[in-house]
């Protein structure tokens, strides 16, 4: 949980709706790895930049 309120401290207005997307990615990279990683070049592959 910790990686969430660093997360969340960085960027400090969050919506209710980005909260929850941030909780839900950073959850999948630790509990499903190779979908976040699918997902995460998915989206690279689009041209969004991912950290």
């Amino acid at each position: 949980m910790g990686e969430i309120a660093k997360r969340m401290k960085k960027w400090t207005c969050w919506s209710e709706g980005g909260a929850k997307n941030l909780l839900n990615l950073l959850l999948k990279r630790y509990a499903e790895r190779k979908k976040y990683e699918s997902f995460i070049g998915e989206m690279v592959g689009k041209g969004y930049m991912v950290e």
